[in-house]
């Protein structure tokens, strides 16, 4: 999997919005004429998505993991929503 790709090889894309604020939180560039900045606007993000709607295997996170750190990857953020004790699941990760 290469950087900035999905499992299938097509682009990635944020099904539910989350990891497109995370991505703003971290990286929003400065003077840009919005008002806000990131904790790190200098950064270079590598957007990848790993689970689908319905879910993945725990060798697409490892696969995910491996693929990001050879891309250059210094710190991975992982938003994975799953069901704890019967209550609602939250996220593509209950399926895993």
């Amino acid at each position: 999997m290469a950087a900035g790709a999905t499992p299938g090889g097509a682009p990635p894309t944020d099904l539910d919005g989350h990891g497109s604020h995370v991505a703003g939180i971290i990286g929003a560039c400065a003077n840009n004429g919005e008002g806000v900045i990131g904790v790190a606007p200098d950064a270079t993000l590598l957007p990848f998505r790993v689970l689908g709607a319905d879910g993945g295997t725990a060798e697409d996170l490892q696969k995910a993991i491996v693929a990001a750190t050879d891309a250059g990857a210094h710190v991975i953020n992982m938003s994975i929503g799953f069901s704890l004790g019967g209550a609602p699941a939250t996220g593509s990760a209950s399926a895993l």
